[in-house]
């Protein structure tokens, strides 16, 4: 990853140069629920669906589609997003939370082994942090140590294959995977773009260094073909404007 950094971080330089719309980076894109709460507008669904297929679209980023273990995937509004951009799911990465909060007598194991819904990219069940963990200034070590204690008890097959630990390496290797592919084509993309924007600023002319004789030339060049103009002396005489 170290050799990538230089070339990655050049890259960025002309993506805050030239803008999103003409180089895409390769990112990692959290897609999950988009319900209203609270005194949000009433469209706030129609303006984060736009603001995240704004995102998505772009097809060097990952999606990493959250959904709670204890709703019915097949109505899951994040896979129903990356699934629009990415029928195919080669950029998306399902994230089942809340595995702690199912019903009882039920699991999510089928689901985590792509059984029900195949993921290329994988699929993770998490165990997020309660509100009470949060308002007793649990730790997030702490959260973690519980967390894989409940993945051991419950799904000790996937407890090696789940959690935020192996979420975040998980997240990590599939981004470095992603940028290394994706290098070749942005550098290509950014030469060819570099190449056709110095074309253009070499049309404008040689850079203006004494901006007061350049003034005086175009003045006296503009008062000349103005005499010629009236005198009948012009090469090229416009009829329809003065």
């Amino acid at each position: 990853m170290e050799t990538l950094i230089p070339t990655i971080n050049r890259l960025q330089e002309v993506f805050l140069t030239v803008g999103a719309e003409i180089v895409q980076l390769p990112q990692i894109v959290v897609v999950g629920s988009q319900v209203p709460v609270g005194d949000q507008p009433e469209d706030i669904e129609a303006q984060v669906q736009e603001m995240i297929l704004s995102f998505i679209s772009n097809p060097n980023s990952l999606i990493l589609a959250v959904s709670p273990a204890n709703s019915d995937l097949a109505t899951s509004d994040a896979l129903k997003l990356a699934r629009e951009v990415d029928p195919d799911g080669r950029r998306t990465l399902l994230v089942v939370s809340k595995l702690d909060l199912m019903d009882a007598g039920t699991d999510a194991l089928e689901v985590l082994l792509g059984r029900v819904i195949p993921i290329r990219l994988g699929i993770i069940g998490v165990v997020n942090r309660s509100q009470h963990d949060i308002n007793t200034q649990k730790t997030l070590q702490d959260s973690m140590k519980d967390e894989q204690a409940f993945l051991q008890r419950h799904y000790p097959s996937l407890a090696s294959r789940a959690g935020s630990h192996y979420l975040a390496k998980t997240l990590s290797r599939l981004l470095m995977h992603h940028i290394r592919d994706c290098l070749p084509e942005l550098k290509t993309r950014v030469t060819v773009l570099s190449t056709q924007y110095q074309a253009q600023l070499n049309s404008y002319g040689q850079p203006v260094e004494d901006h007061s004789a350049t003034l005086l030339q175009i003045v006296t060049k503009f008062a000349s073909d103005y005499c010629s103009t009236i005198e009948g002396t012009a090469r090229h005489i416009q009829t329809s404007e003065l």
